[in-house]
């Protein structure tokens, strides 16, 4: 037993100095994870997205092109990565909280997960940087834009595409009205473009060359798509395609924790939000995930989602709305699924929606069987849907994305 446990604090030792960030490996990636993460919300600053790659390129650019050049871009990753994608996607681990200690294994899980992503994205680079030599401004948009396809394509659950750096500058969508030809991730692509030809420029400067070039290429790289993307706002046809109710009773989370009080909150807020909306307005009515925690589809919960269809006879339009949906025997042995349903007028129709793509850890704990996972409430047990069914509203025909799927071109394609 001695001789295990000092074999243990043996690998721990050595696994700690391996990854343990030194002095040097800590200041300029913790930056530029300071700097993306303003990127996104709640701050959602315009500039950080074009230049907060800038300091960690350059500190990879800096290391030594040996074997402890490539260690230090792996440790100096991990604290860009801890620092970004922790401040990222700490709103999960505040928003599961509430319902499950479950949550800090899951958020732990998730952590691990994109950190480790970090540290290929270092290592890479440095391996672009200092063994294939390739230009610095080619080398980081090849990277990061890898790094982040390759998130979005784990295997099974794992598979994560949420809050790319494309996605950094929706708040200014008529910046990046590109999009519609590249696609998010083209808007990664030219993002870190745009990094690596700053930072490419710092070097230029540091080694007293011609900068007036590089400078140029910049204010290109950056006006010639955002003019496209002003153009296209000004110059677009709007057409009427449906006039849609979207409805959010904004529930808050440790309400939800009793189902009774929580369905009694929702219909209570839906109450008042409902009646502003005239009949006659609208075409249809979009309420949010998961607006009531029950089984609509099961007799003995129609009393619940009967206010759902007095909403869709006052207004005489259907309305989509999340629930559970499950397939086998809630009595017995089941497997729930994060859908949505459809009210009309004459009542809940057969139309549901099983989400296709569920958040790692949270709603599916990767590679293991669901029956492992049904005495845990709010923890990894939903089931994946399958299926692309089709709501068919006067002349327009909807499809339905729940939450995270939103980040899944594929899904809405």
């Amino acid at each position: 037993m001695t001789n295990t446990i000092n074999l243990a604090r043996r690998h721990f030792t050595s696994a700690r100095l391996l990854l343990w960030p030194r002095p040097g490996e800590r200041l300029l990636p913790a930056l530029s994870g300071i700097l993306l993460a303003a990127s996104f919300p709640p701050l959602h600053l315009l500039v950080p997205p074009f230049v907060g790659l800038v300091p960690f390129a350059l500190w990879v650019q800096d290391l030594s092109r040996d074997a402890e050049g490539r260690h230090a871009a792996v440790r100096g990753s991990l604290v860009f990565g801890s620092i970004y994608f922790g401040l990222v996607f700490y709103w999960i681990l505040i928003a599961l909280i509430w319902f499950t200690l479950l949550a800090i294994p899951a958020f732990v899980g998730l952590m691990m997960m994109f950190v480790g992503l970090a540290a290929f994205i270092g290592w890479s680079l440095h391996h672009f940087l200092h063994t294939v030599r390739a230009p610095l401004w080619i080398a980081l948009p090849i990277a990061w834009t890898a790094a982040e396809w390759f998130r979005a394509h784990w295997p099974s659950t794992l598979a994560s595409s949420w809050l790319g750096l494309g996605t950094s500058l929706t708040g200014f969508p008529e910046l990046v009205g590109f999009a519609e030809i590249v696609g998010a991730r083209g808007v990664t692509l030219w993002l870190a473009l745009v990094n690596g030809l700053i930072a490419s420029l710092v070097l230029d400067l540091r080694a007293r060359r011609g900068w007036r070039q590089k400078s140029l290429l910049i204010l290109l790289a950056i006006t010639v798509p955002m003019g496209w993307g002003l153009w296209r706002a000004e110059t677009l046809q709007l057409r009427e395609a449906g006039r849609v109710a979207v409805v959010q009773p904004n529930i808050p989370e440790h309400i939800k924790l009793d189902q009774r009080i929580a369905i009694d909150s929702t219909h209570a807020s839906l109450s008042r939000i409902m009646q502003g909306i005239e009949p006659g307005s609208v075409d249809l009515v979009v309420m949010p995930e998961v607006t009531l925690p029950v089984f609509p589809k099961a007799e003995v919960y129609s009393g619940f989602v009967a206010p759902i269809l007095n909403y869709a006879r006052e207004l005489g339009v259907p309305v989509v709305f999340g629930a559970t949906g499950f397939t086998g025997d809630i009595y017995g042995e089941f497997t729930p699924f994060n859908s949505a349903f459809v009210m009309e007028p004459g009542g809940l129709t057969d139309f549901q929606y099983d989400k296709r793509y569920l958040v790692p850890f949270v709603e599916r704990v990767p590679f293991l069987p669901d029956s492992w996972l049904t005495g845990l409430p709010y923890f990894g047990g939903f089931g994946v849907g399958s299926g692309w069914p089709l709501l068919k509203v006067n002349d327009s025909t909807y499809g339905v994305l729940i939450c995270y799927e939103s980040t899944y071109p594929e899904g809405a394609r």
